[in-house]
């Protein structure tokens, strides 16, 4: 049923995408893209999604990566709310969204 509900996209939305990456996107994109492009490719060994945005590697990193990871996530500042950790770089976030929900715990868990 969703299948046949959503279906007609198939036919549209490739061609929206193409406009709006054509037409609208951000003045930055193009620097962003390229920025994410730029980042080392590897594969987390281990990943945490639950209490911040982790990646971690069984081995460590060289500097020549570590380097690579740090000057993209400069490049695609300001993170808004982490903590955010990706193989031993801490980005430095405007928020933390941990904290917000560590404090906010005990009240939700009463509802």
């Amino acid at each position: 049923m969703l299948k046949i509900i959503l279906s007609h996209w198939l036919e549209t939305l490739p061609a929206q995408i193409a406009a709006w990456q054509r037409e609208q996107q951000h003045g930055l994109f193009k620097q962003w893209s390229n920025a994410v492009e730029f980042l080392p490719e590897m594969t987390p060994w281990r990943l945490d999604l639950l209490h911040s945005v982790t990646a971690e590697s069984e081995t460590p990193l060289s500097e020549g990566q570590l380097k690579r990871i740090d000057t993209c996530c400069v490049i695609l500042m300001p993170w808004r709310k982490g903590p955010f950790s990706l193989y031993g770089v801490d980005i430095d976030t405007e928020w933390r969204s941990d904290w917000k929900w560590d404090s906010r715990t005990a009240a939700i868990c009463q509802i």
